[in-house]
């Protein structure tokens, strides 16, 4: 083979994922996911409902991908419980509590990590919401995080 048949090595490229959300729980979640790759602004979707079963498209994020290049995709799960209380509004309306549900393993350990490569290039990545864990679903493979009550310090 000559230099000539040689493929130059890859570039660092910029590449975007689109992030769904779904609720495979039996419980309302109103949601927010946060992703931070390394160097980078933070990008965070808007706060959306997710009844139960429900999936929903909320973000598109930016990370790199190629040679030389040393960032990790970073995420946060923020979720707000609706709990029912057995109450109602004036106008006959169910009233809700809010317990906060977030993923990580400890204080320490706010930002998952599950990285984006290039096969997962303007395809989906669905982050799953499960009773006691979150599932990062790609094109390139999947993780999980812990999923507990509470909250992030920031």
């Amino acid at each position: 083979m000559s230099s000539e048949d040689v493929p130059p090595p890859p570039q660092a490229a910029r590449k975007h994922a689109w992030i769904h959300v779904e609720n495979k729980t039996s419980d309302i979640f109103k949601v927010q996911i946060v992703h931070k790759y390394t160097g980078e602004s933070i990008e965070d979707s808007k706060i959306v409902q997710l009844n139960p079963g429900e999936d929903k498209s909320v973000l598109k994020v930016t990370y790199n991908v190629g040679i030389f290049t040393t960032g990790v995709d970073n995420w946060k799960v923020k979720a707000y419980k609706l709990v029912e209380n057995g109450k109602k509004d004036e106008d006959g309306n169910k009233l809700y509590d809010v317990e906060n549900w977030r993923t990580g393993h400890s204080a320490g350990d706010d930002w998952k990590k599950h990285t984006l490569r290039s096969e997962d290039h303007d395809r989906v990545t669905t982050i799953r919401i499960k009773k006691d864990e979150v599932e990062f679903d790609s094109p390139s493979g999947t993780s999980t995080s812990e999923f507990k009550k509470g909250s992030y310090d920031d």
